[in-house]
């Protein structure tokens, strides 16, 4: 980012500009962004010498950062704790993306029946009066018979995407449902590469390690015309992972084999970026390190993007992975 451009940032409070309000006790402004299951979190830490009350607990912060004029929107989150310490007296409130409603968050019961993946996510995404954008080859995927017992809706969301190889994540009051690992994303538009050279970064990391040999992932399902179970296969040659569980029809074992084999060979790089802030980089996003090192260079996938704001500027670090099998 040029170096003329003045880092912004900009909140409201239940619907009110508290920038201003706020910018001379201000100390830190964070943003994460995590990819797959994990939840969205926003924390801002105060100087509290003034000693001024906290937001009450559910109340709304709607948070941009990035640079003067026009600071990126970044998120909905509902405050769902603050902390008041001492002798310094600081105040930090953490939040959380304000889709995790309480509502998703109770215990239901409910089962479905020979539906679609997409028809599943999309009945559930209604009742909570969220919507739904499901990747089209994971929303095809027939599932036969699946409970809901006791489990809140995000939390069979969850363990839905487990089973059918995709990601689920809540964001700006959609269920986004995509394929682990894909280069688009789930409304079927491609996602572009965001290319990042060393002059971009300050400090940078990158780890090599070895997560099994295995390159072939057989998965087990019931064939309704035969009621036998059989083999889908993911991958070709080498040490064969055999999955254990079974699937109720053959499109979820190779979905389940396909994301499996990703979750075996992703993340044998690991690398770490930090820099000035570049609001362009986002959980999922397809990242390309070009000119840091022969064995580093390559296309990774980003696990967890932070944006912060403070008295030192505004900076973004993320945690990258090898993107792994799946597409």
């Amino acid at each position: 980012m040029p170096s003329h451009y003045k880092p912004a940032y900009r909140i409201e409070l239940n619907g009110k500009d508290v920038t201003d309000l706020w910018s001379e006790v201000l100390e830190s402004l964070t943003v994460t962004d995590e990819a797959g299951i994990k939840t969205d979190t926003c924390e801002v830490t105060f100087d509290n010498r003034e000693g001024f009350s906290a937001p009450p607990i559910g109340a709304t912060l709607k948070v941009w950062l990035g640079y003067d004029p026009t600071p990126i929107y970044m998120g909905s989150y509902k405050v769902a704790t603050w902390t008041k310490d001492g002798p310094l007296r600081r105040l930090t409130l953490s939040a959380r993306a304000a889709d995790l409603t309480s509502k998703i968050r109770s215990p239901k019961m409910k089962s479905w029946h020979e539906k679609s993946v997409n028809d599943i996510v999309s009945e559930i995404a209604a009742d909570n009066g969220l919507q739904a954008i499901v990747d089209s080859g994971i929303g095809a995927i027939f599932i036969e018979h699946i409970d809901q017992q006791t489990e809140s809706d995000v939390n069979f969301l969850t363990r839905l995407a487990r089973r059918v190889g995709a990601t689920f994540k809540l964001a700006d009051g959609k269920v986004l449902f995509a394929a682990k690992g894909s280069a688009r994303s789930p409304d079927a538009s491609a996602k572009s590469v965001k290319i990042i050279v060393p002059e971009q970064v300050s400090i940078w990391s990158a780890t090599m390690e070895s997560r099994g040999d295995f390159a072939t992932v057989a998965t087990q399902y019931r064939d309704p015309a035969s009621a036998k179970r059989k083999w889908a296969r993911a991958g070709t040659g080498g040490d064969v992972y055999h999955d254990r569980h079974l699937y109720g029809s053959q499109a979820e074992a190779e979905a389940a084999g396909k994301a499996k084999l990703g979750d075996l060979t992703r993340g044998q790089i690991s690398a770490t970026i930090d820099g000035p802030g570049n609001t362009s980089l986002f959980a999922e996003a397809l990242v390309k390190l070009k000119g840091f090192d022969a064995d580093v260079d390559g296309t990774f996938l980003a696990k967890s993007v932070s944006h912060t704001f403070s008295a030192r500027g505004f900076t973004t670090s993320a945690t990258l992975e090898t993107e792994g099998a799946s597409k």
